[in-house]
């Protein structure tokens, strides 16, 4: 088994016992888990990014918010391209993305 693969396989068991774990949770109420990746802009970073879209496109929603950060910008891996980015309500307006990048 390839790393890449090995990587899938461990992602989506995270992702499945993620979802598993909130369940029934306080039913009616947004319940979230959140995860901060910094030096997203490194390889690995990217590399985790990349593999946890790739998965969440075929899979039932999850609980799970990533906050990553990095020294330089990049534009998401599926965001479109912006020259500005946008505030809060044009996101909430909008919503093209899952991804609200903010300037720090």
């Amino acid at each position: 088994m390839g790393s890449r693969e090995f990587d899938e396989v461990l992602m989506a068991a995270f992702l499945a016992d993620l979802r598993q774990a909130y369940v029934g949770r306080r039913a009616g109420h947004a319940m979230n888990c959140v995860a901060l990746l910094d030096n997203a802009d490194a390889p690995l970073g990217e590399r985790f990014l990349d593999l946890l879209l790739d998965l969440r496109r075929g899979l039932p929603p999850d609980p799970l918010v990533v906050v990553a950060a990095g020294r330089q910008w990049q534009p998401p891996l599926d965001a479109p391209e912006a020259v500005d980015l946008p505030t809060l309500a044009e996101w909430q307006e909008n919503r093209g993305s899952e991804w609200l990048p903010v300037d720090l």
